[in-house]
């Protein structure tokens, strides 16, 4: 299908917030400044889980600036799995200011997360205003 479309800005439902795009345009090219940030991502409550099951767990709110790129570290720092998601209750356009206050763990073998455990880390790439 050619022409145009409405995309919604924020996944939040309640938003009515849209944007007109052509097709083919459903990206964005954006300039790095070359600042790079690293934040950690640390549990905030103990947590079991099985092989495979894919887990929320709640975190220490990061700070996450306007107009920063948010990249999650490939590394596993945690040695039962992977946080493969990050988020907030409502997710928010990288326009304004974000706070990451829970992740979602991907559990490679039966284990544990403690407490003020490490679990993660995020790059944040500012992006040229």
């Amino acid at each position: 299908m050619k022409g145009k479309m409405k995309i919604k800005l924020a996944g939040n439902r309640k938003s009515k917030e849209t944007k007109e795009i052509k097709d083919g345009e459903e990206g964005i090219e954006v300039d790095l400044s070359g600042e790079v940030k690293i934040r950690h991502l640390i549990s905030k409550e103990d947590k079991s889980f099985k092989k495979g099951d894919s887990e929320p767990i709640k975190i220490k709110k990061n700070e996450i600036p306007k107009n920063h790129l948010l990249v999650i570290s490939g590394y596993a720092r945690q040695r039962n799995g992977h946080v493969i998601g990050v988020g907030e209750n409502y997710p928010k356009p990288i326009e304004i200011s974000r706070t990451v206050d829970d992740v979602l763990f991907a559990a490679g073998k039966d284990g544990e997360i403690e407490k003020n455990e490490l679990i993660g880390i995020v790059f944040l790439f500012k992006i040229k205003e």
